[in-house]
């Protein structure tokens, strides 16, 4: 989240600045191996950079790339397919970049004489019978973290009980939050950029597609604006597996509550993603969204919206961004079971225009079990947002059993950064003292 920046100390600045390379443009385009056509719309990662761009309609795709790079990994994704793969640079003007993708995988199709955006707007009709609409515990594992400039840091896992007080209306569900706090634990926290604000689990929350629908990209005034077909690389089941094109805007807001600055800002990214959609009842099963960066996209400096006040140091650029929603049906409702999200930003230094920071911020959330009813004293301990970031006692033997996994990165590759700055447990037990 961003508001405001506070300085960095001078060791973590040595530890984390950019260097500055030389750089050039890398323009690729995607092309099918089977038939030789072009892949449009393809969500491609540069794993040399982190930096992730949509391809445009007709296959092609740009990258600012160190001049020096001669061997690329691309991550890439298209309509429900994933691959890694590697390019050898050609230093053609455009470079073709292989990739063997089933044709039948890119149609347009229709079953059982459905249409898939109809299919969508029943499934979100359906939101108030299909899920549950009384109040509920969810006992729950949580964690976020940052990568800034690929170095892991500012650790946070919790073991909350959230309160999703629930009221049932005509065209929804309306849910308000609750956090009361079990067990904490916090790695050695650094100010940037992206983080003076304290992010929360009850910022993750407000992303459930389906009890916050109007902010999410479900709701059904955007899906006029989308472009949907069937996935058919899934076999037909129980499910539908339907995919999505907004290429005017996307509802991702990485870490910006201002809705006015979110509304100035609705064009700076495309959008993909997919649902899952359960056949028999129309409930979503899962919401996966993607968002890029628009190439084309300008960000209007001169209103100063994406400075971060009050020093107006720096701005920040969105770079992207996924969502992941997954629902459990537990007797005859269905319930939030994870809530995943990552989102990155790019921050420049304002006097002079020149990248300082990569700042990733992930969060992953899981309900470990549902209740009607929690203790008296835990009644007492229900606050607007966790208290995540206070003191509290660490308890080694519990965490020695915590098995939420960890779903952009792998857990080695985070502790062996946070290791970087002294014993991680001792900062666990430190943190808690002083409190944040």
């Amino acid at each position: 989240m961003k508001t405001r920046l506070f300085l960095l100390s001078a060791i973590y600045v040595f530890l984390l600045g950019l260097p500055s390379f030389a750089q050039t443009t890398f323009k690729g385009l995607l092309i099918n191996t089977r038939d030789s056509s072009a892949i449009p719309f393809a969500v491609i990662t540069l794993e040399e950079t982190n930096s992730t761009v949509l391809g445009d309609d007709i296959g092609n795709f740009i990258f600012t790339i160190p001049a020096e790079l001669k061997q690329m990994t691309f991550k890439v994704s298209v309509v429900g397919y994933k691959t890694t793969l590697q390019h050898k640079r050609t230093f053609d003007s455009v470079e073709r970049v292989y990739l063997e993708v089933g044709a039948y995988a890119l149609k347009e199709a229709e079953i059982v004489g459905e249409s898939a955006e109809g299919i969508v707007h029943k499934a979100v009709a359906a939101i108030p019978t299909n899920y549950e609409s009384n109040s509920y515990f969810a006992f729950s594992s949580y964690r976020q973290y940052q990568q800034v400039n690929n170095t892991f840091v500012n650790l946070i896992e919790a073991q909350p009980i959230v309160m999703f007080k629930l009221t049932k209306e005509k065209k929804g569900i309306h849910s308000t939050e609750a956090f009361a706090e079990r067990q904490t634990r916090r790695s050695l926290f650094f100010e940037n950029p992206s983080n003076e604000a304290r992010d929360n689990v009850a910022d993750l929350m407000e992303e459930n597609p389906v009890y916050h629908l109007a902010t999410s990209s479900i709701a059904n005034n955007k899906l006029y604006s989308y472009t949907f077909n069937f996935d058919t690389t899934y076999e037909p089941g129980d499910y539908y597996v339907i995919n999505y094109l907004c290429k005017a805007y996307s509802s991702e807001r990485h870490g910006v509550q201002d809705p006015v600055v979110t509304q100035a800002f609705r064009s700076e990214a495309y959008e993909t993603g997919q649902l899952i959609i359960d056949r028999s009842s129309l409930a979503f099963v899962r919401v996966q969204r993607k968002a890029v960066r628009n190439p084309g996209y300008y960000y209007p400096h001169e209103s100063q919206l994406n400075f971060i006040y009050p020093k107006k140091e720096y701005f920040f650029e969105f770079n992207n961004a996924e969502l992941i929603a997954e629902y459990e049906l537990i007797k005859d409702k269905w319930y939030l079971k994870t809530l995943r999200r990552q989102y990155t930003d790019d921050f420049y230094n304002a006097g002079w225009g020149n990248k300082i920071y990569v700042i990733s911020d992930v969060f992953e959330w899981r309900c470990d079990s549902i209740s009607r009813y929690t203790t008296a004293d835990h009644l007492k301990e229900f606050y607007p947002r966790l208290r995540q970031y206070g003191a509290y006692k660490y308890d080694k033997a519990f965490w020695s059993h915590n098995d939420l996994p960890f779903y952009f990165h792998k857990a080695d590759a985070v502790f062996n950064d946070l290791g970087k700055f002294g014993d991680v447990d001792k900062q666990f037990v430190k943190q808690g003292e002083v409190g944040k």
